[in-house]
């Protein structure tokens, strides 16, 4: 599983002009794409603990942070995944997702950090998609994690704000001109880890799910950024499955990331859970 962090719903694929997602777009070609999906938060804390636990996030216990804390009495996916013997390891690029802090650690075998990350609880100063690639090669790569069933989950951070240039990609000086910029650079970095994936002898047995736990605004509504609203803008969001024997089609009808708890339990061939509302 595969989630870009801000990530708007106006991709290329579903018509935004620009070409700034060209792997991601072909990937969508050859995917169940759900055209109308929905985060269910409009920032990062309580969007993943909802679409982890399988529940609204106010249904959640939590502490009343804005980087919120989940305790470890909150039933979530990867514990049911683990507790059948499936392996479950993730990495992250931020220092809310340090092991201990959020929450979303529990029940995954291996949980990584990109080393060295800058502490900003307002933003993220770094530019992290190439490394992260490479320690979710790193972790694909040791067969103690995929020489069996696994679940791996990886949350890129580049397209949230500051938007950072980067060299051989240019769009413009505006906000939404860099923030393409980053999706781009993401997008290139998706590129190296999905093809490498794909060159594995484990490959034809993996599903691929694509998200973002929300999108961006960038003057809609007299609003910019994310976190603190609810247009449109910031909650619909881009949701695609490439599954092995599934056939490509996008799917027209409402869904939100209360289904994807779910959804994973049912890919991997297991019981619903009766606390997972969606």
């Amino acid at each position: 599983m595969i989630t870009v962090d801000s990530l708007r719903a106006d991709m290329p694929w579903a018509g935004y002009a620009r070409p700034i997602a060209p792997y991601l777009t072909n990937l969508e070609s050859r995917a169940v794409s759900y055209t109308h999906a929905y985060a269910l938060s409009s920032y990062t804390s309580m969007s993943v603990g909802g679409f982890l636990g399988g529940r609204l996030p106010g249904e959640l216990k939590r502490d009343g942070y804005f980087f919120g804390t989940y305790p470890s009495s909150v039933l979530m996916v990867q514990e049911k995944l683990q507790a059948a013997g499936i392996r479950t390891f993730s990495a992250h690029a931020h220092g809310y997702f340090r092991r201990g802090h959020a929450g979303f650690d529990q029940g995954f075998d291996q949980w990584q950090i990109i080393p060295n990350l800058q502490w900003n609880p307002t933003t993220d100063v770094e530019i992290t998609s190439d490394r992260h690639a490479a320690l979710a090669r790193r972790m694909l790569s040791d067969t103690a994690n995929t020489s069996g069933r696994f679940f791996a989950w990886f949350h890129f951070l580049d397209p949230h704000d500051e938007y950072k240039a980067h060299r051989g990609i240019d769009y413009g000086s505006g906000p939404r001109a860099r923030y393409d910029g980053e999706v781009q650079f993401t997008d290139q970095n998706l590129a190296s880890l999905i093809d490498w994936v794909n060159t594995q002898p484990w490959a034809s047995r993996t599903a691929i799910i694509v998200s973002a736990d929300h999108g961006e605004c960038f003057g809609e509504h007299h609003h910019r950024r994310h976190g603190f609203e609810l247009w449109q803008e910031l909650v619909h969001v881009p949701w695609f499955f490439v599954v092995p024997g599934a056939t490509p089609r996008r799917i027209d009808v409402n869904r939100s990331h209360l289904d994807l708890a779910p959804t994973i339990l049912d890919l991997m061939g297991l019981a619903p859970e009766p606390e997972f509302t969606g």
